[in-house]
């Protein structure tokens, strides 16, 4: 239906500006896109410009850049149309705010919404006039009109063509790739999983003194290091250890000296070459670490969306570990911490989606598995909430091997390093894996020995584990 004039006093420019703009400087328009269409917005000028993300986010061009959509709308004679250089710079000077554009998307829906409703109560009241309706028939039809515009309110489902063409939009930019996502710089795990995938949430969970830290930790690094050139950016928020104490794992990593000389700093000139060396190599590194989260799931999930909308952006979340995030809610009791903990997972999992980054958390598993029948951890031993299992798109459990190995080899040598068996128990995506790995807790490093057929308890060439 077309636009009336006597719509000019049913509008919110300053919501339109403040979410395109958003748009423009946030590279936020799935979510646009999620809740208002191009008949939502009242001005032309900013029709064109939502038609002209649209292009880019359909096509999977690039991320909406400002100086993508101003060449789209030159090259169709539009950018004039759309307010020109000038208007389109002004509208990046918005300050984002999670809760304000939210608010102001909903403004812009109501106000469509009260358009449309005052349009087809024009129709209907010119058809009465013209056909002279009976009550009746005016009722029903003013009753069909409240109710259609209820249902609008709401989001719509999403329909088929619409499912292709985010499929068509995902595969293109995938095109050519044989790992997906991130790679991890575990090549067995790669494989299984596809690497770390865009909106994915991962759960990494083990019991006390196995190394999961350790694991997380380097997982990212390798992420930083190994993907975009050396420019990926990670954020790592650990609420278990300080700053200081991950940089010490970090550095004991990277160079290979004893975490052990380290802690106790007694550390030869050579091994202070070696870190200088290490420093200077960091710098081009783009991991950011927060130890101080202590305010919940809301601040690290600002901190996140800073981090997305800078220079370097953010591409892979560690959460060390979830049990211990306070949730965003004061109704949450010390009686009700298993609620709290599946309001906190769902969360992030939100948060994965939003900012469409993989996040990996760390979380503590249950007294059950302390048991001695318990050897091998499941799904089910994760601490305090199913929800974790069920909102992860892939559960990895660390399983201690190296007390069965010992057995086996009846050997007295003491072993540098640990046997770990790395659960691959959910994969939302792809398969299951074993995957044996050994642990060398001096220098907080991982590798990986094969792929390990648990049944007959050798390693293998190829993952015979298909469920």
């Amino acid at each position: 239906m077309k636009k009336n004039d006597n719509d000019s006093d049913i509008k919110a420019i300053n919501s339109e500006k403040y979410v395109l703009g958003c748009a423009l400087e946030e590279d936020c328009f799935a979510t646009i896109k999620d809740s208002l269409t191009i008949e939502d917005f009242y001005s032309p000028m900013h029709k064109i410009l939502y038609k002209a993300m649209d292009t880019i986010y359909k096509q999977a061009i690039s991320d909406i850049q400002f100086s993508i959509v101003t060449d789209i709308l030159d090259n169709e004679n539009n950018l004039e149309n759309a307010g020109g250089i000038e208007y389109l710079l002004s509208l990046q000077e918005v300050i984002y705010d999670s809760s304000l554009f939210e608010t102001h998307i909903n403004i812009i829906k109501d106000m469509s919404i009260k358009r449309s409703i005052r349009r087809e109560l024009t129709v209907l009241i010119e058809e009465n006039n013209n056909q002279n309706l009976s009550p009746t028939n005016i009722l029903a039809k003013i009753d069909t009109l409240l109710t259609n515009k209820l249902v609008a309110t709401k989001r719509d489902m999403t329909t088929l063509t619409e499912v292709v063409d985010e499929f068509e939009r995902i595969t293109r930019k995938n095109k050519g790739k044989s790992i997906t996502g991130l790679v991890t710089g575990y090549n067995l795990l790669d494989q299984v999983i596809n690497g770390l995938n865009e909106s994915v949430m991962l759960i990494l969970a083990a019991r006390p003194g196995i190394g999961k830290s350790a694991f997380a930790l380097e997982i990212a690094k390798n992420v930083a290091t190994l993907n975009k050139n050396g420019k990926a950016s990670v954020a790592f928020f650990s609420l278990e250890m300080s700053n200081f104490q991950i940089t010490q794992r970090l550095i004991s990593n990277a160079t290979s000296i004893p975490l052990s000389k380290i802690t106790s700093s007694k550390l030869s000139e050579t091994d202070w070459e070696n870190i200088e060396t290490t420093k200077k190599e960091f710098k081009d590194y783009n991991i950011y670490f927060e130890d101080s989260c202590f305010d919940g799931v809301g601040e690290i999930r600002n901190k996140c969306r800073k981090l997305k909308k800078g220079p370097n952006g953010l591409d892979f979340v560690v959460i060390d570990y979830i049990q211990l995030i306070k949730g965003d809610s004061k109704k949450f009791s010390t009686d009700n911490r298993q609620v709290e903990v599946a309001d906190i997972s769902r969360s992030i999992k939100q948060l994965t989606r939003e900012l469409k980054i993989p996040i990996l958390c760390l979380a503590q598993v249950s007294r059950s598995a302390e048991q001695k029948s318990e050897k091998k951890l499941k799904l089910s031993h994760l601490r305090e909430s199913g929800a974790l299992e069920q909102d992860a798109d892939i559960v990895l459990l660390l399983n201690d091997r190296t007390e069965k190995l010992a057995q086996d080899a009846d050997s007295s040598n003491e072993r540098k390093y640990k046997e770990i068996v790395l659960d691959i128990a959910k994969n939302r995506q792809g398969r299951t894996s074993n995957i044996l790995m050994q642990f060398s807790s001096n220098f907080m490093h991982f590798t990986e020995s094969g792929y390990y057929d648990e049944i007959n308890g050798k390693l293998s060439t190829e993952n015979k584990r298909e469920e």
